[in-house]
């Protein structure tokens, strides 16, 4: 991600945390009406807040832009048209970058790149493994992360019980390895 976009993202997702830690209920919603889903819980907008970054795992060499970019362009408030000049190294500030990203967000759902409601995880075989074995990959929510990208309001654990309790409940007596140690 180029700087701008970088240091954009990182005060949103420092802001995302302040609100969501120590704002009043009226400044949580407010928030999250901006993004279109007022009803997600706390730690399920901390989620989804962070998500778009898993939009470039996607990206193809032979394709000249990436949907990344898109959003960068869109926090930028380069796109839909161009409201501010380009901005340097600092970025475009808070409440630009957050209005950008709420736009990027609308865009990608109407476009179907990033669905709005994306707890409804798809059953997949790579999650038995991720929550049957020890392999403790969990694409975001590195429990060491100190990049700023993620939100600390929704870390690791979440993940775990988010992908693996919806999709292997507990059944005859039988748990998923890593909810029993």
């Amino acid at each position: 991600m180029t700087k701008n976009c970088t240091a954009d993202f990182k005060l949103i997702i420092k802001h995302t945390d302040k609100v969501l830690m120590k704002g009043t209920d009226a400044e949580k919603l407010e928030l999250k009406t901006k993004f279109a889903v007022p009803d997600y819980s706390d730690k399920h907008f901390a989620k989804y807040i962070s998500d778009w970054v898993s939009i470039a795992q996607g990206q193809q060499v032979y394709q000249p832009t990436s949907n990344l970019d898109a959003v960068c362009d869109y926090m930028e408030n380069q796109l839909p048209t161009s409201t501010v000049p380009k901005p340097g190294a600092e970025g475009v500030g808070l409440e630009l970058a957050l209005d950008g990203l709420a736009r990027a967000y609308a865009w990608m759902n109407e476009k179907g790149i990033f669905p709005a409601d994306d707890v409804e995880a798809e059953v997949n075989p790579w999650y038995w493994f991720l929550c049957n074995e020890p392999f403790e990959w969990w694409q975001s929510w590195d429990r060491f992360d100190k990049t700023g990208f993620f939100s600390r309001v929704y870390d690791w654990k979440d993940d775990i019980r988010l992908t693996c309790d919806g999709q292997f409940p507990d059944k005859n007596g039988h748990q998923y390895a890593l909810k029993t140690g």
